[in-house]
């Protein structure tokens, strides 16, 4: 029987070519699957926090919301090393190309939560937008009401558990708006920033 010829090897990839390469593969192997990670681990948090929010006194279904929120906040952290294109920061000394700083606005640490502030716009019933401030929104914002039983003695703002269920909720919303933003941004459906990556 006849013997398959091998396929020759194909010529090295250098410069800018092989740049380009590896940056493709980051791009498409690690960077937009771990935000399509994080955007459907946000998703099932705002399910399982709209589900507290319907039973704030359930102890199972707080667990259940810890729970979520655990998995989202695991899958922000594999993202946390990527704060490249949207992601990064958009103002020096830290700007990158293509920075929308969605990094901050998903989770704000190294920034301290003003824990008043945000158990005020809990009792408040205060929207959560792209102007609330980056110390009481976030991931940050939400582990301190899922993860705390009432609001420190300190703070003049006292909301119930019902009340801060439900301002969990907002926060959940917010968040899944920014993940699947942030996703979009990256994919070649989307604002292709992966095609400038």
């Amino acid at each position: 029987p006849p013997t398959a010829t091998p396929n020759p090897t194909p010529p090295p990839v250098s410069g800018d070519d092989a740049r380009r390469a590896v940056l493709s593969d980051i791009g498409t192997e690690i960077i937009l699957p771990a935000l399509v990670q994080f955007d459907g681990d946000a998703a099932a948090m705002l399910v399982a926090v709209e589900a507290l929010a319907a039973a704030p006194a359930d102890v199972a279904t707080l667990d259940q919301a810890k729970a979520a929120w655990n998995t989202a906040m695991d899958s922000w952290q594999r993202n946390e090393v990527l704060q490249v294109g949207p992601a990064g920061r958009s103002t020096n000394p830290d700007a990158v190309a293509g920075g929308q700083d969605f990094r901050e606005l998903i989770y704000s640490w190294p920034f301290t939560l003003d824990v008043c502030a945000l158990e005020q716009a809990a009792l408040d019933g205060d929207a959560v937008t792209g102007a609330t401030p980056i110390n009481i929104t976030g991931l940050g914002a939400l582990e301190h009401l899922l993860f705390t039983a009432t609001a420190p003695a300190s703070c003049t703002a006292q909301p119930d558990a019902a009340t801060r269920a439900a301002h969990a909720v907002r926060l959940s919303e917010r968040l899944v708006t920014l993940a699947t933003s942030l996703r979009q941004r990256w994919e070649p459906t989307g604002g292709n920033f992966i095609e400038q990556w």
